[in-house]
């Protein structure tokens, strides 16, 4: 997994190839986005592409936490369906 930062991220594994983007949001912070990223990704069993739509759900969420706060729970669950998914080739 490779973090593209307000782009989102790219993964690319057994099971292909995958973008995911994330809706546009205003950012308080940044610090600790990445770190969040691989939280999110973690924290999920299932197909890489839905661990992979987690990871840029916590990394989004993050950013709208002050400085080195945790991402919410409500808000990893708000943006999560609006991340888009693609198959990348």
């Amino acid at each position: 997994m490779v973090s593209l930062g307000a782009k989102g991220a790219l993964l690319v594994c057994d099971e292909g190839s995958f973008l995911a983007r994330p809706p546009k949001i205003c950012a308080v912070s940044t610090i600790g986005a990445g770190d969040s990223s691989i939280a999110g990704f973690l924290s999920v069993c299932g197909p890489s592409s839905l661990r992979l739509r987690s990871a840029v759900a916590f990394g989004t969420a993050s950013c709208l936490t002050p400085g080195t706060r945790p991402p919410r729970s409500e808000d990893v669950q708000a943006i999560l369906p609006q991340v888009i998914l693609e198959k990348y080739e």
